[in-house]
């Protein structure tokens, strides 16, 4: 960057903070970091519709997790190389949430629980009644 750019993100980044939110929501579209922030958005979301996965007793398959994680990591790594910073950084949480699902344990059942009431794993479509006990 140079000496003027430096000066000039300064002053945005002053008057950025004093202004209204819708004030700021328009500066950054005529900043050309709208693609940051739409992309951030659309992370945000996946990320906070993956914690109902997270808190399952069951674990999804490793051959999803994996592959799926890595692409994640890799998409944030493309964005940061854009200078697209929140995007990479919110792309790079899914990626470890898929990661933290990939290594989780699953969770045993308490040893008082009848049939009925065990979990079952992410998948298995056969009543409570058929799965056998841990």
């Amino acid at each position: 960057m140079t000496q003027p750019e430096l000066i000039s993100d300064a002053l945005a980044a002053t008057r950025m903070a004093n202004m209204p939110v819708l004030d700021q929501l328009l500066l950054v579209i005529e900043r050309d970091w709208w693609q940051d922030v739409a992309l951030s958005a659309g992370n945000i979301f996946f990320s906070v519709t993956l914690i109902p996965m997270l808190r399952h007793p069951g674990k999804p398959p490793l051959l999803t997790c994996i592959p799926t994680a890595l692409g994640w990591l890799g998409g944030g790594i493309v964005f940061a190389s854009l200078h697209l910073w929140v995007a990479a950084l919110t792309q790079m949480i899914v990626g470890v949430q898929w990661l933290a699902l990939a290594f989780k344990k699953p969770l045993q059942p308490a040893p008082g629980l009848s049939t009925d009431q065990r979990s079952c794993e992410i998948g298995d479509e056969r009543p409570l009644s058929e799965v056998p006990a841990p």
